[in-house]
């Protein structure tokens, strides 16, 4: 008979996915497609063993399920979700409506539809998708990144500009025929970046994010949560940036809104006008791989000490298969050694 998780680890060394069950949490990662169809196989023990939910990274975008507009190609998908059930996983779906250019296929760039058109094929894609994973999914970002990063006035949030805006309240109807498509129990999140922490630099967008939510909330649309992707780096002021983490979190608790952690990973480079600049694997002192460590065991620790806080994704787990390929944001190695990072973790569980 196969061992259970908990009866296969070593007592000394608990895997994650088995201290987060205990705690009620869900400890993921995003899944790299390119691994999975490579036949890593560090990759996927790691993956089987540490977590106990997944989210696609690529997968379920309109990029990878749209190749056209009259076809859908759920391959790359389905491959995730029955890995997910395999592993007795959790399977997080992301994401129906993105602005960005390079999730989106270009047929769908270079769309020039009238409005009517263009929620016809919203609606039609929103339901599509939804229904084919049906339960296999238990939480969908139905709308991702929304929000232009400058909220001057964060009572009016602004949207960015995209292809979906001219549809009139766009976000309210992905929201209600996602909630239409899906079985009862699915929870619907909006997703953002910038937005995790109620203080300092990020507090306009967080605040924007808000009172987005509340409005939502005010006008009957069914939004059950909101995802904090925290794409931080080494050089936050961790002691502000978790305080204001915890308050935001605490704001959505009155509203009755739970909060997923949904893209974490912590880099040593940092972003300058839209370019980002790398901390190379070389140049990482003993003292960087502390402070991310520091940074991925306090996020954690909000999770495990405020009730709404439901879940703590990273944005992939290895350095080997990241978005930030010239920096070691994640807390395994290239060569899938525990960083710091994954003590801390352990650490933040076992408390």
């Amino acid at each position: 008979m196969k061992k259970s998780f908990a009866e296969e680890e070593r007592d000394d060394v608990p895997y994650l996915r088995c201290l987060a069950d205990r705690k009620g949490l869900l400890i993921g990662t995003a899944v790299n497609d390119w691994a999975l169809r490579s036949g890593d196989a560090p990759y996927q023990q790691i993956l089987q063993k540490q977590f106990n939910v997944v989210v696609a990274e690529n997968a379920c975008k309109w990029g990878s399920l749209r190749p056209s507009r009259s076809v859908f190609d759920f391959t790359d998908a389905d491959r995730i979700q029955q890995l997910a059930e395999d592993n007795k996983q959790k399977f997080r779906g992301h994401c129906l409506v993105w602005h960005n250019w390079n999730g989106n296929p270009e047929w769908l760039n270079r769309f020039h539809g009238s409005a009517q058109e263009k929620q016809a094929l919203l609606e039609e894609h929103i339901g599509t998708v939804v229904r084919h994973f049906g339960g296999k999914i238990f939480a969908w970002d139905v709308v991702n990144e929304a929000l232009e990063d400058q909220q001057p006035a964060p009572s009016c949030p602004a949207l960015r500009k995209s292809i979906w805006s001219d549809i009139p309240d766009f976000i309210d109807l992905a929201f209600r025929r996602a909630h239409e498509a899906a079985p009862p129990s699915t929870q619907l999140f909006y997703n953002d970046y910038n937005v995790a922490s109620c203080r300092g630099w990020s507090k306009p967008k967080a605040d924007a994010m808000l009172h987005l939510v509340r409005g939502m909330l005010e006008r009957g649309v069914p939004i059950h949560g909101v995802g904090f992707q925290l794409h931080t780096n080494t050089h936050a002021n961790t002691s502000m940036l978790m305080d204001g983490i915890r308050e935001n979190v605490r704001r959505y608790a009155d509203l009755g809104i739970v909060v997923h952690m949904t893209e974490v990973d912590v880099p040593g480079g940092q972003w300058d006008h839209g370019k980002f600049h790398p901390l190379p694997a070389d140049k990482w002192t003993d003292a960087d791989r502390a402070t991310q460590a520091d940074i991925y065991g306090e996020l954690l620790k909000i999770c495990v000490e405020e009730p709404n806080v439901k879940a703590f994704l990273s944005w992939g787990f290895t350095d080997k298969y990241t978005w930030l390929p010239e920096d070691c944001p994640l807390p395994w190695d290239r060569q899938y050694g525990e960083k710091p990072a994954v003590k801390a973790m352990r650490r933040a569980l076992e408390a």
